[in-house]
């Protein structure tokens, strides 16, 4: 039996049908399969840049720890003009410094010789400099006060504290040489 030119068209238009559909299905597949080849590749991008960035933070990191001061310690010698007389000692020295001062570097030679001595007087070291004592900082001294807040230095001075007052005190660069060389001797 021969098919009518109707029946073949049909016929015809069916197999199309189902060829596109199978195409529709293949295409599908290969659609997903692109997706997730390229979801894939997004991972492994944002992987390897959260890795980089780590890497890098670290480095950083470490670079600036090694910079960093390597003694994390206190200074107990360093203080600040408000506690100049409220240290705990009986009696002390205090070298109020002026980093204008040429002579800090042999100051500090003959200090350093004296704490190297067995039975010695404390001496704290304070930086008129800081931003923290600049406002005791001025162009005449002010030694002899009541009120600490009421103290001024004009240079660099050495001071010896006895039971919280000021007993003796020097801003002349040759006495102070002088007498840290006597200390230190």
């Amino acid at each position: 039996m021969r098919k009518t030119a109707k029946e073949r068209r049909i016929a015809k238009e069916k197999k199309n049908l189902k060829e596109i559909k199978k195409s529709k299905t293949s295409n599908t597949f290969i659609n997903n399969d692109s997706e997730v080849a390229n979801f894939i590749k997004i991972v492994i991008l944002v992987v390897v840049l959260v890795l980089i960035f780590t890497l890098i933070t670290n480095i950083i990191v470490n670079n600036n720890n090694k910079k960093a001061n390597p003694s994390s310690e206190i200074q107990y010698t360093k203080i600040i003009v408000g506690n100049i007389l409220n240290r705990t000692e009986e009696a002390y020295y205090v070298l109020v410094e002026n980093n204008d001062d040429t002579n800090l570097a042999t100051y500090n030679s003959y200090i350093s010789t004296y704490k190297a001595k067995e039975d010695h007087l404390m001496v704290y070291i304070v930086d008129l400099d800081s931003g923290f004592n600049e406002l005791f900082k001025a162009e005449k001294s002010n030694l002899n006060v009541k009120n600490i807040s009421d103290i001024r230095f004009s240079n660099t001075t050495l001071l010896k504290i006895e039971n919280g007052k000021i007993t003796t005190s020097t801003d002349n660069s040759e006495k102070i040489k002088n007498i840290l060389k006597d200390l230190s001797a």
